[in-house]
């Protein structure tokens, strides 16, 4: 949603510098967040009992760390901002950001409770109602006049009234047993291990934007991170299988492995079903939605620079629930070996191609990284349990996608109508033409809701 609101209300070099704001504070609040919240998530999950303790304990360490990491921000604000920008001056910029670290990171922990102890309707709530506020302040800054340093202000404000809220809600939810150094100790030696992968994951994910903006400039980034935002759509398909995986199989790893491994093939499938023709009809539709969204210099060129990110990320989003396989068998150590060796990949193809391809180096770059990734974490996983990756039924999804994409080149979407009825007519042409391929299935092998139903209620 920030991408119409900031391009058209500040343009698109400030888009840029807007994603290279949120990229740094993404990395050092993951870094000073030491991926906390997956401990957290782990331990109680698996026996609630310790909640008391295991919370009080990870919100002191992450408030500490932090704070500390804002205060090294503020400090150093001018050579920061010079060195991911260039001449420009975004000092007070990320200064105020700064404070959005340590509250990113204590709603993470806090939401990350609600996941562990089963509230994950709660958990939406919370996300949908920060998501609609804080785009109804950005619109609202905006039109007041406002720059970019007004809307992280009005972040900053909300999210600090947010977090203290939500704080107190989990509080009353944990009890406080006190912050306990055993908790921490064994919490860091479960997290410390993930450590290359947070830097690691932020290359893979944020790199590309410093590599642009160094390269090209800000206003090339604001087009990458344009593309990249309309790919990372896809994502809303995985998301809820990301939120419900780690603490089902946590949970079922010691009593039912094979259940648990059925859960994540499963998911995997669905995910899939939804995603495939998300990126099957990016080629047609990418360019004239993101004219829509944001201009014609955003769009010009986007749908194959967007199609190609998307796959990409498809592939994470099948990473990212395999990795829920080594979180249930305690191997943390191996996600960091992983993506560490994916990001110093995606790293390295960026300065290669980034000045020989422009922005499609950079989707180039996160395509390859990306199935390196999966690649490597799947073959990881063949020692905990069997995948079903269930070929036959991607096949299928791969043919209806192609019948969609026909109905889409008849329509040429370019204006907003023919948008409308390409994204709503081209999703029911699509599961038409699945369910078609679906009654070629003899009766028995047919998949049906029913049965879906009874293994989410772990019949």
């Amino acid at each position: 949603m920030t991408l119409p609101l900031i391009v058209r209300g500040l343009g698109t070099e400030s888009y840029g510098i807007w994603a290279q704001v949120l990229a740094l504070i993404a990395l050092l609040g993951s870094a000073a967040g030491a991926n906390l919240h997956i401990p957290l998530v782990r331990f109680v999950s698996e026996d609630r009992r310790v909640r008391s303790e295991v919370y009080p304990t990870l919100l002191v360490a992450t408030v500490g760390a932090g704070a500390a990491m804002v205060l090294l921000v503020v400090a150093a604000a001018e050579p920061i901002g010079e060195l991911i920008v260039g001449e420009q001056d975004i000092a007070a910029l990320l200064r105020i950001s700064a404070v959005l670290l340590v509250l990113n990171n204590v709603r993470v922990l806090n939401s990350n409770f609600y996941r562990a102890t089963g509230r994950i309707h709660l958990r939406s709530i919370v996300e949908l109602v920060n998501g609609v506020v804080e785009t109804a302040g950005i619109v609202l800054a905006i039109l007041l006049g406002g720059g970019l340093w007004d809307v992280f202000a009005f972040m900053v404000g909300w999210q600090s009234a947010l977090v203290l809220v939500q704080t107190v809600h989990v509080v009353r939810l944990s009890g406080w047993g006190g912050a306990r150094w055993n908790r921490l100790k064994e919490s860091l030696a479960y997290a410390l291990p993930l450590l290359p992968a947070i830097l690691s994951l932020w290359i893979l994910d944020r790199v590309d934007r410093f590599v642009i903006g160094n390269v090209l400039g800000a206003k090339a980034v604001g087009i990458y991170a344009a593309a990249y935002a309309l790919a990372g759509v896809v994502m809303l398909f995985q998301s809820p299988f990301q939120m419900t995986l780690l603490p089902k199989v946590a949970e079922l790893w010691g009593s039912n492995r094979a259940l648990a491994m059925r859960y994540v093939s499963t998911s995997q499938k669905v995910f899939l079903s939804l995603a495939i023709p998300f990126a099957a009809a990016l080629p047609l539709v990418a360019e004239p939605l993101l004219e829509l969204l944001g201009n014609r210099e955003i769009a010009l060129g986007a749908g194959v620079t967007t199609t190609v990110i998307a796959v990409g990320i498809v592939l994470w989003g099948m990473g990212i629930m395999q990795i829920q396989i080594l979180h249930g068998a305690k191997r943390p150590g191996a996600v960091g070996t992983v993506t560490a060796i994916s990001a110093a990949l995606n790293f390295v193809l960026n300065l290669v191609l980034v000045p020989m391809w422009g922005v499609l180096g950079a989707a180039v770059a996160t395509l390859v990284a990306y199935l390196g990734t999966f690649l490597a974490l799947g073959w990881l996983c063949r020692a905990e349990g069997q995948f079903d990756y269930d070929v036959a039924f991607l096949a299928r999804s791969f043919g209806a996608a192609l019948v969609m994409d026909a109905f889409l080149a008849m329509i040429a979407p370019k204006t907003v109508p023919a948008l409308a009825l390409a994204i709503v007519g081209g999703g029911f042409v699509y599961f038409v033409a699945l369910w078609c391929t679906q009654l070629l299935r003899p009766v028995d092998e047919r998949v049906t809701w029913k049965g879906l139903v009874q293994l989410v209620r772990g019949r």
